[in-house]
């Protein structure tokens, strides 16, 4: 697994945006984009017009993840109190029906609409619930990870972070980010969405999305190392295996380059790609054919039903 190269300062900074990078994409005709700026979730077309304001107020939304159907955003809300206070809620697209589902952050939808997967920072795991936030259950823990990469044998000096949740097109497995607290070591895995178990390595970054035919995960990483930062966004195969990089950006440390974040397009050929430096941007799977569309970070594209 690839390793992380990053100072304590940035670890912390990544630590609060853990549990708002990743998203899901379902199969369909390509939809709107939510994203998040200025701390609310807005909502903009193909073509970067006409940005519909989803939420606002004194809170921060970020991290928002359409519905298979393409009806709800799921979001992750942070109080004013600060870290350690995110609540999970869902709205329709046009702002009504908002709801409170559970305590955490990052959903990402199962195929079936049913159910969210997510992380909770304080008890360093990813869980399952209903959208209804009933029948809540940890999938897997930091302790759950097994050697060499023990988290268990970290656990007095922080144990590990797991966020970025990531449900697979077919509900069978989900992918996740970890990475330990006192240390640059980390990547993400997936586990069976069943019981969190077939743990299994993929690469090093934050996993953000599954292709709509399940074949590929989309990533983000952030390389730091003594001379130069780097940021890119790229894909791999579901099962692992060689990466594909999608954009690329770098420059000479320290001078704290914007992460990226991104989701596949409902139909599979195209990606969008968000940065607090270049904003929300789709193109295709090789980078090229770039569209600019809005200021923001943390896409979702939304699913058309066929």
């Amino acid at each position: 697994m690839k390793r992380f190269l990053l100072t304590l300062a940035l670890i912390g900074a990544l630590v609060g945006a853990l549990p708002t990078l990743a998203s899901a994409t379902v199969g369909g005709e390509n939809g709107r984009i939510a994203f998040a700026r200025g701390g609310d979730i807005w909502t903009v077309n193909r073509a970067g017009t006409k940005q519909i304001h989803v939420t606002q107020g004194s809170v921060r939304d970020e991290g928002p993840a359409w519905s298979p159907n393409g009806r709800w955003i799921a979001f992750t809300r942070t109080s004013n109190s600060g870290l350690g206070s995110d609540s999970i809620y869902r709205v329709r697209a046009d702002g009504t029906g908002l709801r409170r589902i559970v305590a955490g952050g990052g959903p990402a939808w199962a195929p079936d609409g049913k159910r969210i997967a997510y992380a909770v920072r304080s008890s360093r795991a990813i869980w399952v619930a209903n959208v209804d936030g009933t029948h809540r259950r940890a999938l897997i823990r930091d302790v759950d990870i097994p050697d060499p990469y023990s988290c268990e044998d970290a656990a007095d000096e922080g144990g590990c972070w797991l966020g970025s949740p990531a449900w697979g097109p077919f509900g069978k497995r989900i992918a996740f980010f970890w990475q330990y607290a006192i240390d640059e070591q980390g990547g993400f895995a997936t586990v069976k969405a069943a019981d969190g178990s077939g743990y299994k390595d993929i690469t090093g970054g934050f996993s953000e999305d599954y292709s709509p035919d399940g074949a590929w995960i989309l990533f983000s990483q952030y390389l730091y190392g003594p001379d130069t930062e780097e940021s890119y966004v790229g894909y791999v195969p579901w099962n692992g295996g060689d990466e594909r990089r999608v954009v690329s950006r770098s420059a000479p440390c320290c001078d704290a380059l914007a992460s990226m974040s991104a989701g596949w397009s409902p139909d599979g050929k195209r990606i969008v790609v968000g940065s607090e430096d270049e904003g929300i941007r789709t193109m295709d799977l090789d980078g090229s054919n770039v569209r600019f569309l809005a200021v923001g970070n943390s896409p979702s594209w939304q699913p058309l039903q066929r």
